[in-house]
């Protein structure tokens, strides 16, 4: 299973830093506003945006780049995100279990109602619209069990996964660019199957994570 890694860096946001261990099968490549010189990183050019998070949102949740279709699967990091291994782990997961994604579980919270609470908190959204779109997935039927963490993702390239990532990309419009609220309702809505795999955005196998304050509070 090919996997192409990838990064998105638009405006002001986390330094990206290389990989532990490179995989020499894999192409790594981050989508930004401005060169990127860091190896093994390959530079996708994205024109400059007045929204710099939702260009950024948008690259990531969409994943519909050429050079992304190209592959089996694909793993998407936070810049914040030093990766500490290749990216084989995703292809084995997905193919063991099998799984369409594989995340890590949010570190904090388990129930959308409370990551909606501290998107409202750092301004993102009126807390009444932010909890309005969770009620809405409530009615609909989504569960409320767990949160999906959404700054790792393996994610397969399938038919059903370009219908979850544009509708999660609508989603994340409605949230102003905050993007993890919604990640589980898009899946639940079409039936991927999500595998939450162990670990934490501090503690996991995978990648070292470059702790900022607002991050910890509302993750990617």
């Amino acid at each position: 299973m090919r996997v192409t890694v990838f990064t998105v860096m638009i405006g002001k946001t986390d330094m990206l830093a290389s990989p532990l261990v490179v995989d020499p099968a894999a192409r790594y490549l981050c989508f930004s506003d401005r060169p990127v010189r860091v190896t093994p990183y390959e530079w996708v050019r994205i024109p400059p945006s007045t929204e710099p998070r939702l260009a950024s949102r948008r690259v990531k949740a969409l994943a519909d780049h050429s050079v992304l279709l190209e592959s089996d699967a694909t793993l998407y990091h936070d810049a914040s995100y030093r990766l500490l291994c290749g990216p084989g782990w995703v292809s084995h997961l997905l193919e063991r279990e099998p799984c369409d994604l594989v995340a890590l579980r949010h570190p904090k919270r388990r129930v959308a109602e409370r990551e909606a609470k501290q998107i409202a908190k750092y301004g993102y959204l009126p807390r009444v619209d932010a909890l309005a779109h969770v009620r809405r997935y409530r009615e609909a039927g989504c569960p409320k069990d767990v949160i999906t963490a959404g700054g790792l993702l393996g994610r397969r390239v399938s038919p059903i996964m370009a219908q979850f990532n544009a509708l999660w990309w609508d989603e994340v419009q409605r949230w102003n660019g905050r993007d993890q609220a919604s990640l589980d309702f898009c899946a639940w809505s079409l039936g991927v199957r999500i595998y939450r795999t162990k670990g934490t955005i501090k503690d996991n196998v995978y990648a070292a994570w470059r702790e900022a304050p607002e991050l910890e509070e509302v993750s990617a």
